[in-house]
């Protein structure tokens, strides 16, 4: 039965997140030559004794609830694991958290553990069963196997809007188990309304008007924000506990912004994976700016090559020495070009001829 409160869109963002997550640790593990399971271990001891000093602390500063500490308590983690199914009773632990409204679950190798605010359960009535929805809710986590299954899912929250939006799938699905704890819709709307309005407002809320809410949702920036968050917004997960509870109940559908999941993961963050995408659109941005200018400046440095080449004078091609007896002419000639012209030798004119004398007759 409790699998049945699995919503459809859980069911198959868990198996994608499955996926995504066995080639991660699978490539760890063979990428590595077996090396990846040292990584593997090491990471988990480090996980380990962080909680282990998380519940040291809790254990110091929190008050355990038993069937003879706060029996009324008791009785109702009683009642909603029996009813979720699950085989044995969470260790439970009251905590006074200066005011915060918080409740949540976990598991430490295989202990189970349940933490409820003690400011949260003051803000609820007693009898309207706020307190059995709250409750519920967190075993829900539990009995759906939600905190058992984190450390095996764990690489898929660092891709961008995947994590996050399994994380959000399973509040469905855990709001589903704690309106079956509490009994009836009405008291899975008054523990919303204790979350968002708080002990003194809550009752007073006016749901109609809360429900509203849920057409903002759809916005850009709503959408941007609800993407990077592991918890739909309440008037969504009042919505959504009402179209479970109540067919009658017709609720506009709200669609998101389409563009939010773009923008989502460089703005809001969106995990681990956000800096990875922060990172790849920086380093994009960064060659789309120097690609072009690094593609302008060699095409300059091309022309100005041919140009500097077509002005430039080919060097003359190496004569090879000349002959030992070219050499002679050569001087000649360049004696002949240089040697003053000679004096033309005078004339000899002819010796004037002698009269001969007359004979004498």
């Amino acid at each position: 039965m409790v699998l049945e409160l699995r919503t459809e869109k859980e069911r198959t963002l868990y198996t994608i997140c499955l996926v995504v997550s066995c080639v991660f640790w699978g490539v760890l593990v063979v990428g590595t030559l077996g090396l990846g399971i040292v990584y593997i271990a090491s990471a988990a001891a480090v996980v380990l004794v962080g909680q282990a000093m998380f519940l040291a602390a809790l254990k110091g500063n929190g008050v355990r609830i038993t069937a003879a500490q706060f029996p009324e308590l008791y009785a109702r983690l009683v009642k909603a694991s029996e009813r979720l199914e699950l085989p044995s009773v969470p260790e439970a632990y009251l905590y006074n958290h200066r005011g915060a409204f918080n409740a949540f679950a976990m598991r430490f190798l295989d202990r189970s553990f349940v933490v409820l605010y003690a400011d949260l359960l003051e803000a609820c009535a007693e009898d309207d069963g706020s307190i059995d929805f709250i409750i519920g809710h967190e075993i829900g986590h539990l009995a759906l196997g939600h905190a058992k299954m984190a450390p095996l899912l764990l690489p898929s929250r660092l891709v961008p809007l995947l994590g996050h939006a399994y994380a959000r799938a399973c509040e469905y699905s855990c709001d589903r188990a704690g309106t079956v704890v509490a009994g009836t819709s009405e008291g899975a709307v008054r523990g919303i309304a204790v979350l968002a309005a708080g002990g003194r407002y809550a009752p007073r809320l006016d749901v109609d008007e809360y429900l509203k809410q849920r057409l903002d949702t759809g916005g850009f920036w709503m959408g941007v924000v609800e993407l990077a968050m592991s918890h739909p917004y309440l008037p969504k997960r009042m919505g959504a506990i009402l179209g479970d509870t109540r067919p009658s109940t017709v609720l506009p559908k709200v669609e998101r912004n389409p563009f939010a999941y773009v923008v989502s993961p460089m703005l809001a963050g969106g995990g681990a994976g956000g800096a990875v995408i922060i990172a790849a659109t920086i380093a994009g941005i960064a060659a789309a700016i120097a690609v072009p200018a690094f593609a302008k400046y060699r095409g300059a440095s091309a022309a100005a090559a041919i140009q500097e080449r077509a002005h430039a004078v080919e060097p003359l091609p190496e004569v090879a020495p000349a002959a030992p007896l070219a050499e002679p002419k050569a001087a000649a000639v360049e004696e002949r070009r240089e040697a003053p012209p000679a004096e033309k030798p005078p004339v000899a004119r002819p010796a004037a001829r002698k009269k001969s004398p007359k004979a004498k007759w």
